[in-house]
C-alpha cells in the first residue's frame, strides 16, 4: 500500500505476474464516470457531494469481477475521507449514498476483504475544529457529538452490504493527543469521536485493523512491543466503547520500506546505501509479523513493486525470508 497502489483494471490485466511478489493481498484504486462523463478516482470523491453511481462504476465492477486471484486472498479497495468539503452538520445523504455504493464493490469478488479507509487529512481539515465552516455556530462539544453520529452512519453504510467487512485504517486513536484538552485545536481533535461512532455501530463480526502508521520507522523489537501496548492498553482507554474495542479492533503495523527517501536519494542499484537497506527491511518486517494480530502493510513512495521500478531484488528476497521465518507461505 503506497504510491504504487494499482487500479482494478491494472490488476485484472496483470494479476498472474503480480502474484509472483510475496504478499497476501493488495489495496486497489477504483475509478468511476461522474455525471459530466469525466473519469474520477473513487477514493477522492466518496466523501463529497459528487454522486457516485453503480452505472458510473460499471467498468470497475466488470474488472473486479474478472480478476482471477489465486494467491492473493486479502484484498481491499481504497477510500479516502476526501474531498471532505461537506461540514459535519450539513446534509450527508449523498456521502452516505456514495459509501453504500462503494461498499457494494466488496462482494463482487470472493477474494475481497473490505476497504482501506484512509483517515489522513490531506488538505480539508476534516478533523480540525477551527477549520470547520460552522465552528462559529457550534461548540467543540457539539461537533464531537455530530462527528460521532456521522461515524455511526458511515459504519452502517459500509455494513449494509457487508456485515462481516474488514476495515483497514492506517492509524487509530493514537493520532490525537492523549490530553483531551488539546483536541479543540489539534489537527485530529475530532478523530476520536469519528472512531467512537464507527466502533459503536460495528457488528460482532466486523474487524477493524489499526494499521499504526506510527511504526513506519520502527527498527527494534522494543519499538513494536511498545506499539502493541499502546494499541491494546492506551488506545482502549481513549474510547467510550472499550468492550467493543477489545473484541473488534486488531493491531497491525506499517513498514515503510523506502524510508524517508526522495527520488534523488533512493538508491535502487546499491540498496545498502539506503536509510532502510534490505537487511533492516527484513528485520523490521520480521519484528512486525511476530507481533501483529493479523496484518502488516508495506508502504512505499519511490518503489513500484508491481512494475519493479526502483526495486532491487534484495528487498524481494528480504520479504520472502521474513515471511518464511514467521510461518507464512513463500513463492
Amino acid at each position: 500500500m503506497g504510491w504504487d497502489s494499482p487500479t482494478v483494471s491494472y490488476v485484472r490485466q496483470n494479476i498472474t505476474r503480480m502474484e509472483a511478489m510475496p504478499f497476501d493481498g493488495l489495496v486497489m484504486k477504483v475509478h468511476f464516470i461522474d455525471s459530466y462523463g469525466a473519469t474520477r478516482k473513487l477514493s477522492d470523491h466518496v466523501f463529497g457531494n459528487n454522486p457516485i453511481t453503480w452505472e458510473g462504476l460499471r467498468q470497475s465492477i466488470l474488472d473486479l469481477r474478472a480478476i482471477p486471484f489465486s494467491r492473493y486472498k486479502e484484498n481491499f479497495i481504497r477510500l479516502n475521507l476526501e474531498p471532505g468539503n461537506v461540514d459535519w452538520f450539513e446534509n450527508y445523504a449523498q456521502i452516505l449514498s456514495n459509501i453504500r455504493t462503494a461498499s457494494k464493490l466488496i462482494p463482487q469478488n470472493p477474494s475481497m476483504r473490505g476497504v482501506f479507509l484512509d483517515l489522513e487529512d490531506y488538505y480539508s481539515g476534516i478533523f480540525h475544529y477551527p477549520s470547520q465552516p460552522a465552528a462559529a455556530q457550534h461548540t467543540f462539544a457539539a461537533y464531537q457529538a455530530q462527528v460521532l453520529r456521522r461515524g455511526q452512519e458511515v459504519m452502517e453504510a459500509l455494513l449494509e452490504q457487508n456485515p462481516g467487512i474488514t476495515i483497514f485504517l492506517p492509524f487509530g486513536y493514537e493520532k490525537a493527543p492523549t490530553d483531551e484538552a488539546l483536541h479543540s485545536t489539534h489537527k485530529y481533535g475530532l478523530l476520536w469521536s469519528f472512531l467512537d461512532g464507527m466502533l459503536g455501530a460495528a457488528h460482532d463480526n466486523t474487524r477493524i485493523i489499526s494499521g499504526y502508521a506510527n511504526s513506519f520507522a520502527y527498527d527494534t523489537p522494543g519499538d513494536y512491543d511498545r506499539g502493541v501496548r499502546l494499541m491494546r492498553e492506551r488506545s482502549i482507554l481513549q474510547t467510550a466503547y472499550q468492550s467493543q474495542y477489545a473484541t473488534r479492533v486488531f493491531p497491525g503495523f506499517g513498514v515503510w520500506m523506502d524510508l524517508f527517501a526522495t527520488s534523488s536519494t533512493w538508491n535502487s542499484s546499491n540498496p545498502a546505501l539506503n536509510i532502510r537497506p534490505p537487511d533492516k527491511f527484513y528485520k523490521a518486517t520480521g519484528f512486525a509479523l511476530q507481533r501483529t494480530y493479523q496484518y502488516i502493510w508495506v508502504y512505499t513512495q519511490q518503489v513500484d513493486w508491481w512494475n519493479s521500478i526502483n526495486l532491487h531484488s534484495d528487498y524481494v528476497t528480504a520479504l520472502r525470508k521474513a515471511r518464511q521465518e514467521n510461518g507464512l507461505a513463500v513463492w
